[in-house]
């Protein structure tokens, strides 16, 4: 049996969600007059980030739902906070399923970074808000990938970091093939995990594929990915530079003989 996971990243919300055609324009929760339920659409509390990047690469199928094939969908609730904080997240439904399902939604979701809060009448409010995480068994290629991101809050997930340069040109140009990877006739694929910062800089360089080549290979490519030109970094919804995680593959080829 291959596995794979898939997300669900729609938000939905029975409680903080786009205003339906009666829905009053302001409505608190019953228990906590501090927490909304009904907010206009322009005005609900939403990532400042890629959602879906997150969430692919941070969720983590649980070797016990693999060994028993449990697949499902875990519905999530939690509240964005006045300051875009995650609180008191709670599964409303798939509690059921077992196999650690239900406890690795929550982990992901508690570790999500900071949202843009709800807005009501100009003032940020508390808000409830639900996403549904579907598990599903299909593709073991991409199960606990190495392409998986550490959890850090001060990190997004936002395709939005761009190389301000030709990267195949300069990957190309500025490759320096080991001599025994040479002799030896290795070739192979490194991909290189890193942060491009909110200066433009690069950070955290690791790599994710390839240390096993050996010959060099891993360490050329580092080398270039820490010699690279400034990136522009990624905008959050406020057009915002932030800091954000990128994979850069960097290819070993030798010509033929």
């Amino acid at each position: 049996m291959k596995t794979i996971f898939t997300i669900s990243a729609l938000i939905i919300s029975g409680l903080c969600f786009a205003r339906q055609a009666k829905a009053p324009l302001l409505k608190p929760d019953k228990q906590n007059k501090e927490i909304f339920r009904a907010i206009p659409e322009e005005n609900k509390a939403k990532p400042n980030y890629d959602l879906s990047a997150y969430l692919i690469s941070t969720l983590k199928y649980p070797k016990a739902a693999q060994e028993a094939e449990i697949e499902g969908q875990v519905l999530v609730a939690f509240i964005v906070e006045k300051d875009g904080s995650i609180s008191i997240v709670d599964v409303v439904k798939g509690k059921d399923l077992g196999g650690g399902l239900p406890e690795e939604a929550v982990r992901v979701v508690k570790n999500m970074p900071a949202w843009k809060p709800a807005i009501q009448n100009d003032v940020k409010v508390k808000c409830h808000m639900t996403i549904p995480i579907n598990f599903r068994l299909e593709d073991k290629s991409r199960l606990n990938s190495k392409y998986q991101f550490p959890v850090d809050k001060g990190v997004v997930l936002i395709q939005g970091a761009l190389p301000t340069f030709n990267y195949p040109v300069y990957i190309h140009k500025q490759q320096l093939y080991p001599e025994q990877a040479r002799k030896n006739r290795v070739q192979g694929l490194v991909v290189v995990r890193f942060i491009v910062e909110t200066d433009s800089s690069i950070s955290n360089i690791t790599i994710a594929e390839g240390q096993d080549l050996g010959y060099g290979l891993p360490e050329e490519a580092l080398r270039l990915i820490r010699n690279m030109p400034a990136w522009q970094p990624a905008l959050d919804i406020d057009k915002k530079p932030v800091r954000s995680y990128v994979m850069a593959p960097v290819s070993f080829k030798l010509d033929e003989e």
